[in-house]
This record gives structure tokens, C-alpha cells and sequence, in this order.
């Protein structure tokens, strides 16, 4: 088997060169730059229209290469610039309409594009609501977003912690803290232990952040392991991890990212990636 894992230009992946190095075992796996995949699928930029074109039939895929691993989670200016050669023309979404294009002319790719690349990614406020809708047995993490100057009341919180709804890992209460002046977002710690549940394709696994070397219980990991399908439904995501946090029966969904930076800490994620690219 042979195969690509495309990352964006600016974007270093630990999850793709550990991807590339399980694969390697079964065939030659590299890692290619999204703007170096574009180029080499034709893809160029007309001066003319100030568009991206393609060269040749759309449908031809590259025929020594079996699989394709999408891993660009964000199109940085540095892949728009590089495609439209400093230009200052292209946006993100010409290229991602390009990627797409490029990307449909292969039959086998984990990770295909919807709306966004690898996975949505929603602010915090957003993934709560979608998975909310999804599945009635998650709970969700209050929160109070104050538009513009709005003031916050967080009496009511128990361990109110000030953040981006963009921020998925920092989870470290802030009493006393006022947040910034405009757009504040505050969310009430969920209480019980924070767990990191990953899945690739079909295969999941689960840590404990505080102790990752011990064992998540079987009750637990199938509770995590049943939130897959409806993770993979909000986010559109073929891999990615989430945050919950367990306090006994109780389980809070806190956030997703198709990122995988903490997963690929855990001793078990080489096996994982191993067995969920089939």
C-alpha cells in the first residue's frame, strides 16, 4: 500500500509523522505539502481571472498512490500565498474548493473535506450545542458569552474559568479573574476527572490526564467509546480527540479537535493508528 498524508504548509503535525512511521510498515508513506499536492494534482493560478485552474481531466488521480490521509485542519496564508505566488489574491476557500476537487479524484481517502478540512472547528459554544442535539445522555458545560461590553454575572459558578471559545485544552479555574473587556467567555469547570477519549476510523481509546499510564475501566471506555458516532457526525471527522471530564455517572462532554496533540502522548496511539487505517 502507498500512500500520502497531505498537511497544510505552515502546520508541523506530530499525529502525520506518526502516522507515516506506523504506515511505513505497510508501504511507502510520505508527507506532502498541501500547496505540493495542489501543484502536482495541476492545479495552478490563472493570472488572467485571479482564480485557481486545473490542468488536464479532474478525475485522474495519481496512479502509485493507493490512499490519501487528509490532515489539513486549517488552510494557512502560507499555502494561499504559496499557490498564488505572493500575490495577495487567493483565499482560503479557493483553495480548500481546489483541495476538494483534487482530493475527489481519489477512491480511497481518510479523511474527507465537508464545509471545513479535517474536522470542524467549531468555537466551544457551538461544539456544545451540537452534540447536545445529537445525544441526550452527554452533558455540557455551563457557560455565559457576553456580547461586546456586556457584564457576566459568574456568581453562580463553581469554578468559573475565563477563556477563547476557541481554546479546547486549558481548563485551569481563574477565580477572581475578569476575563477581557469585550466578548467575555466564562464556562463553569465540570466537576469529576478530565479523560482525553481519541479515536482513528473505528478504533478508539481513552487516558486519564492525571495518571495516563493507568487504566481507564471498562464501564468508562464504553460509555467514551459509544460518543464516537455522535462525534464524528458534529465534527465531521475521520480522527480526533476529546476532552470529558467523569464524575461517577456523570459525563460532560467539554470539547473536540481533529488536532490530536495530546493523543499522540499516549503510550497506546502508534496501536491505535495502527489499527483504525484499514
Amino acid at each position: 500500500m502507498n500512500g500520502q498524508i497531505i498537511v497544510d504548509d505552515a502546520h508541523a503535525d506530530t499525529a502525520a509523522q506518526m502516522i507515516a512511521s506506523v504506515m511505513s510498515k505497510r508501504g511507502s508513506f510520505e508527507i506532502v505539502r498541501l500547496s505540493e499536492f495542489l501543484f502536482n494534482s495541476g492545479v495552478y493560478f490563472d493570472e488572467d481571472s485571479g482564480y485557481l485552474r486545473r490542468q488536464g481531466q479532474a478525475s485522474k488521480s495519481s496512479p502509485e498512490v493507493d490512499v490519501i490521509c487528509n490532515r489539513v485542519v486549517k488552510i494557512s496564508r502560507q499555502t494561499v500565498s504559496t499557490m498564488d505566488g505572493q500575490r495577495n489574491v487567493l483565499n482560503p476557500k479557493f483553495v480548500l474548493a481546489a483541495y476538494a476537487e483534487a482530493l475527489a479524484a481519489y477512491p480511497r481517502v481518510w479523511g474527507g473535506l465537508g464545509t471545513y478540512p479535517a474536522g470542524h472547528l467549531l468555537p466551544l459554544n457551538l461544539q456544545w450545542r451540537a452534540v447536545a442535539a445529537r445525544s441526550r445522555g452527554l452533558r455540557t458545560p455551563k457557560f455565559f458569552y457576553g456580547f461586546g461590553a456586556q457584564e457576566v454575572d459568574v456568581s453562580g459558578f463553581q469554578s468559573p474559568i475565563w477563556k477563547s471559545p476557541f481554546d479546547v485544552h486549558s481548563w485551569q479555574p481563574t477565580p477572581g479573574a475578569e476575563g477581557p473587556e469585550l466578548h467575555k467567555f466564562v464556562v463553569d469547570r465540570p466537576a469529576g476527572d478530565p479523560l482525553v477519549m481519541y479515536f482513528v476510523g473505528d478504533t478508539a481509546e481513552a487516558f486519564a490526564l492525571k495518571s495516563p499510564n493507568e487504566e481507564v475501566d471498562s464501564a468508562t471506555k464504553k460509555r467514551l467509546n459509544a460518543c464516537v458516532p455522535v462525534l464524528r457526525d458534529a465534527f465531521q471527522a475521520f480522527m480526533g480527540e476529546s476532552l470529558f471530564f467523569v464524575d461517577g455517572e456523570s459525563l460532560t462532554f467539554a470539547g473536540f479537535t481533529p488536532h490530536l496533540l495530546t493523543a499522540t502522548t499516549h503510550s497506546r496511539f502508534a496501536a491505535t493508528i495502527d489499527a483504525g487505517l484499514n
